[in-house]
């Protein structure tokens, strides 16, 4: 009879079994593959990571390129000059609220502003000074025109503010104006002056006479919301009002108060006037109740433009777009007859008279692929002989406005803006590399296993 207990009866039982089983792989070589499907695994981890990692770092480099600053800006204490060309600014620009005022401007440029949520047109500035392009940040800015001054240090625009009943909302709910502010492009300081309005107002024209005057038309709308469509499309017409720097918004007092202005230079306002004043007339913001009447042969198909002397004026005749550039002798008793000025037919546009001798208009031109843009040109009303300033894209078309003092100084070498990458793709590429590299992992992991 067996001595032994059961404990130890089954303790023998399982260390003989033990020693009959056979054994899957010698115990060294089994370790060893271990470590090396551990090795793999990790090296294919950080090949992944690394993988993602240089991924971002190569999109963020990309983004860092394309939003940096030109090489070649001029310094900011450089003389203002006109650049030889505009370019289409993009939608990611920074604005003067992150990067501070421009300094006296050479163009203000209409263009679309990228936002996470979509896009609003907003005012791109072009330094006269350094060729930077910018966004205005302008406060209470309505969706509404705006006016560069001739020497480009201010940006009249129309401004929202409350209204003392329902506003008359804008397409997509925008508040309509209810005031006027002046933008200074080289302190960055508002002006702004507030229009007791019931609606809002209708606003019309905002026009520089000269480096401190503004002329502002605008009408007060009947009604706002909740009132007939009909009294939300109508406005009560509000005589022309005159704002000088500093000053405050008072009425011009003309006789032509309920005219449309249709040009000017040298420091007045071609006017249209109405009932017994009908036709157009001269007239200077200084001495506005005695206007000029203008006695002209033919009609201008674009607003004309008076010389620095007033004893000019050149204009567009005829209702063909583009057509001639013609200049009227204003001096005489009579009636002016435009005449026409030689090689001149591609004629868009007037801007400005540079002296008395040289005027400077847009001028429709073709590349050579058949593509239309066009030049401003600087154009002698004697010869016809032109000088061409600044070439303006296809894509700009007649959008700009210019510092029309600086179109008859130095032109200088533009500089190409940078272009920023949309942050939205910048986010998603980002965030589709670092979850590329994630699944990149988890796949790579549960491949290589023992």
């Amino acid at each position: 009879m067996s001595t032994e207990r059961p404990d130890e009866r089954w303790g023998t039982r399982l260390r003989d079994l033990a020693e009959e089983a056979p054994r899957a792989l010698p115990d060294p070589a089994l370790w060893d593959r271990g470590r090396r499907y551990a090795r793999l695994r990790r090296g294919g981890t950080a090949a992944v990571a690394a993988l993602g990692v240089l991924a971002v770092v190569a999109v963020g480099a990309v983004s860092w390129q394309r939003a940096a600053p030109p090489a070649q800006l001029a310094p900011a204490s450089a003389p203002a000059a006109m650049p030889d060309r505009l370019y289409d600014p993009s939608p990611w620009l920074t604005g003067t609220e992150e990067e501070g005022p421009l300094g006296q401007l050479a163009a203000i440029i209409p263009a679309e502003r990228g936002s996470w949520t979509g896009k609003e047109t907003e005012i791109v500035g072009v330094s006269a000074t350094t060729g930077e392009y910018r966004f205005l940040d302008l406060p209470r800015q309505a969706d509404v025109g705006v006016a560069l001054s001739p020497d480009g240090r201010h940006v009249a625009y129309w401004a929202t503010g409350e209204t003392t009943e329902s506003p008359n909302l804008r397409d997509g709910g925008a508040l309509p104006p209810a005031g006027v502010a002046i933008y200074d492009s080289v302190t960055g300081r508002v002006e702004l002056h507030d229009i007791a309005t019931a609606h809002g107002l209708m606003a019309s024209d905002l026009v520089w006479a000269d480096l401190s005057t503004l002329l502002v038309n605008y009408a007060q709308y009947r009604g706002g919301e909740g009132d007939p469509d009909m009294d939300r499309s109508l406005g009560r017409n509000v005589p022309w009002q005159v704002l000088r720097l500093g000053g405050e918004l008072r009425e011009l007092g003309s006789p032509l108060d309920d005219g449309d202005v249709w040009g000017g230079g040298d420091g007045v306002v071609v006017m249209s006037g109405s009932g017994r004043n009908v036709g157009r007339w001269l007239v200077d913001p200084a001495r506005p109740r005695q206007p000029q009447r203008l006695r002209l042969d033919r009609g201008s198909f674009v607003p004309p433009r008076v010389s620095p002397d007033r004893r000019r004026i050149a204009g567009v005749p005829g209702n063909r777009a583009p057509n001639r550039l013609a200049v009227a002798d204003l001096s005489g008793d009579g009636r002016s007859a435009f005449e026409p000025v030689p090689g001149s037919r591609r004629t868009l546009e007037v801007i400005a008279w540079n002296d008395e001798e040289h005027v400077v208009v847009l001028r429709h031109d073709r590349d050579e692929v058949g593509m239309y843009y066009v030049t401003v040109v600087e154009t002698a009303v004697e010869s016809g002989e032109q000088r061409d300033l600044v070439v303006v894209p296809p894509d700009l078309a007649n959008s700009p406005q210019f510092a029309l003092d600086l179109l008859g100084g130095p032109i200088v070498e533009a500089v190409e803006p940078p272009d920023p990458m949309d942050p939205r793709v910048v986010v998603g590429l980002s965030g589709g590399a670092v979850v590329a590299a994630g699944a990149g992992i988890l796949v790579w992991r549960r491949r290589v296993q023992p």
